[in-house]
């Protein structure tokens, strides 16, 4: 009975924790889509972006994923991630528009 109750905590600690992950995610998505979507691209909101979206996908590697023990798995993970990231800030920095 004890162990079911520990068990039952734990478990709606770990529900609030990630709940509020999601939220804080979810407010940093529109933060970052009210800044690119302003009209102001200039190269500093552009960092911005990037950055919120780096944060963001550290997060996500690490609390959804469940990759934050995983060593290897992370690593090839993590390069991609950035290496994408940085592909689409540096096309967006170039392009004409």
């Amino acid at each position: 009975m004890w162990a079911r109750l520990v068990n039952k905590s734990l478990q709606n600690q770990a529900d609030t924790r990630l709940r509020q992950a999601w939220l804080k995610l979810l407010g940093l998505t529109w933060l970052s889509f009210l800044v690119a979507e302003s009209g102001h691209l200039t190269p500093l909101v552009l960092v911005l972006v990037l950055g919120v979206t780096v944060v963001k996908g550290r997060w996500v590697i690490d609390e959804f994923m469940g990759l934050k023990q995983s060593l290897g798995t992370r690593w090839i993970v993590s390069l991609y991630f950035y290496l994408m990231t940085a592909v689409i800030g540096l096309g967006m920095l170039w392009s004409p528009v």
